[in-house]
Formats: structure tokens, C-alpha cells, sequence
């Protein structure tokens, strides 16, 4: 009778400590998603200040700039990074991230140059409440990277951490990428 009990005892131990792992993970990757999401609305501001720059130029003046082709290249990552967004919404797969990840640096790479470029005699290419706007968005997405990064590192450590990895793949949990 008591290796009964022992048994049952050993098996209501190991139903209720999985469950506990299970709920810890959920929680944990809960908060990834979370931050995943509040980092993709921190995005969305650069392309509403683009948005808001074209309308604010008309498209036949931004257009006839010299600069249009810079701008249309900055257009053109912004939109690629819109479709990385899109695309598997929600998943935290490491190539997710690191296509996200790539898409941003590439937009910030085509910003510094549009940004650099020489005055001419119409003005700067940048107007500088522009380039405000677009320096507290870009503080707002690094706070918003680090955070997300922070909860994915700490995802990715309860995972692999004994004993919790020995239950890890029956509950179908993945590694997660970081930025």
C-alpha cells in the first residue's frame, strides 16, 4: 500500500510541478508578445511620420526634389518592413527578428543618408521638426527593442534551464529570437 501512495504521491508531484512550468512559460512568452507588440506600434510611427511628411509636401513637390530618389528609398524600406511585420504576426521565431531586425537598420542606414546629404539652395532635405520627430520615435523603438529583448532572453533561459527543459518539448515551447 504506501508504494501506492508513493506512486501516487511521485505522480501528482510531477503533474502539478509540469503545470507550473507550463503556466511559467506561457506567462513569460505572454510578455514577449506583448512587447512584440508594443515595439510593431512604436514602428508604425516611423510610417506615419512619412506619411505625414508627404502629405505635408504634396507628392508632385517631393517629387521634383533631387532628394526624391532617397526618399523613395526610405519609402520603399518602410514598406518593407510594414511586410515583415505582417507577416506571421506574432511569432517570435529568431528569422522573424532577424529580418525585422535587418529591415530597421536598413531604414535607419537610408535615413542618416537622406540626412546627410548637402543643403541646397531650397533648404535643407530634412526639415528639422521632421528629424525631431524622427529622433523620439527612434529613442521610443530602441526602448521598446530592449525591452522585448530583455523578455526574449529571459524566454529563452527558462527554457533551457533543469528541469524545465525536460518537459520543454512536449509542450511544443521554441526558442525565441532576439533584435
Amino acid at each position: 500500500m504506501s508504494t501506492s501512495l508513493l506512486t501516487w504521491f511521485l505522480l501528482a508531484t510531477a503533474i502539478f510541478w509540469s503545470v507550473g512550468v507550463y503556466n511559467r512559460l506561457m506567462r513569460i512568452r505572454a510578455q514577449g508578445l506583448i512587447a512584440l507588440a508594443d515595439l510593431e506600434l512604436q514602428l508604425q510611427g516611423y510610417a506615419n511620420l512619412l506619411r505625414m511628411h508627404i502629405a505635408k509636401c504634396g507628392a508632385t513637390t517631393l517629387q521634383a526634389t533631387e532628394a526624391a530618389e532617397g526618399w523613395s528609398f526610405i519609402f520603399e524600406l518602410m514598406s518593407r518592413l510594414e511586410l515583415v511585420l505582417s507577416r506571421d504576426r506574432g511569432s517570435t521565431a529568431p528569422l522573424r527578428m532577424s529580418q525585422v531586425t535587418d529591415a530597421i537598420n536598413l531604414m535607419q542606414m537610408a535615413w542618416a543618408d537622406q540626412k546627410q546629404r548637402p543643403v541646397d539652395l531650397g533648404g535643407q532635405r530634412i526639415p528639422d521638426d521632421l528629424a525631431a520627430q524622427w529622433d523620439a520615435v527612434t529613442y521610443q523603438v530602441q526602448i521598446a527593442i530592449a525591452n522585448f529583448n530583455h523578455i526574449m532572453v529571459k524566454y529563452n533561459q527558462a527554457i533551457t534551464q533543469f528541469p524545465a527543459r525536460l518537459v520543454v518539448g512536449l509542450f511544443g515551447f521554441r526558442a525565441a529570437g532576439t533584435m
